[in-house]
């Protein structure tokens, strides 16, 4: 847990400084410490934050990286800012969960499944993977694969392909969620996912894999995993039996 936790004590407000050494941007930080700060009960609608000079200071941070921080909250019409009074939060919507909580939920959702297969390579990109990361020849990409299931029987594969110029490398711990490696092995955070379902009918490998019949109905779904400035991090390819359960993606408020 980052090092941004505020405790009421006297109607005074105690700071610590974030975490410097942490490879999560300090701009990120302040922002999440933000959202803590105004879901708090002392921060009600119309109640102004305190002043940048001094928030800047106790939490050991410049002024700009307060003020990205606190700009991605008022794009967001979590706080606003007034003539004469400063910056205020404004009540009218619940404070959202960062991208990263959301991001996490939408591209890979707990379903509760047993894992079967994990196989991590490094291999020749595919043909989607080349447009979707702009590259003009092939290359090796990290690669991982993964089956997941009930008990009984397999009911999705997932195909999941890094930019190679990411600094993604065998070291990584892959049975995390993508959003964890990419977030603590290469200091990227999710900004946007587009994701793009249709339907396909197995052939042998597939049907191989998620053990049912060639020519039977496969549900596949694309995700393209975007980092800041629409940097394409991965894409992944899931492939899901018919009658595979399904599942929400659910934005939390929190």
């Amino acid at each position: 847990m980052y090092l941004f936790d505020c405790i009421f004590k006297m109607n005074q407000l105690v700071y610590q400084p974030l975490d410097h050494n942490s490879i999560v941007p300090l701009h990120q930080q302040a922002e999440e410490w933000l959202r803590q700060l105004i879901r708090g009960e002392a921060y009600q609608k119309g109640h102004p934050i305190p002043p940048e000079v001094r928030l800047a200071q106790q939490l050991c941070i410049s002024r700009s990286t307060l003020r990205q921080a606190i700009s991605k909250l008022v794009f967001e019409g979590v706080l606003v800012r007034k003539k004469r009074k400063g910056t205020c939060v404004s009540g009218s919507k619940p404070v959202p969960a960062t991208a990263l909580q959301v991001a996490i939920q939408a591209t890979e959702p707990d379903t509760g499944h047993h894992h079967f297969e994990l196989h991590v390579s490094y291999t020749i990109v595919s043909n989607e993977g080349l447009r979707f990361f702009g590259i003009g020849t092939p290359v090796k990409v990290v690669r991982r694969e993964r089956l997941n299931g009930t008990m009984e029987s397999p009911l999705e594969y997932t195909i999941t392909e890094f930019n190679p110029a990411l600094p993604v490398s065998a070291s990584e711990n892959f049975n995390l969620p993508l959003s964890e490696i990419l977030e603590k092995g290469c200091g990227l955070r999710i900004e946007k996912i587009q994701e793009t379902p249709h339907a396909v009918v197995a052939d042998l490998f597939l049907a191989a894999k998620l053990e049912t019949v060639p020519g039977s109905p496969l549900l596949v779904r694309k995700r393209y995993i975007y980092g800041a400035d629409g940097f394409p991090a991965a894409l992944i390819t899931a492939y899901n039996k018919a009658d595979a359960p399904t599942y929400t993606i659910e934005h939390r408020y929190l």
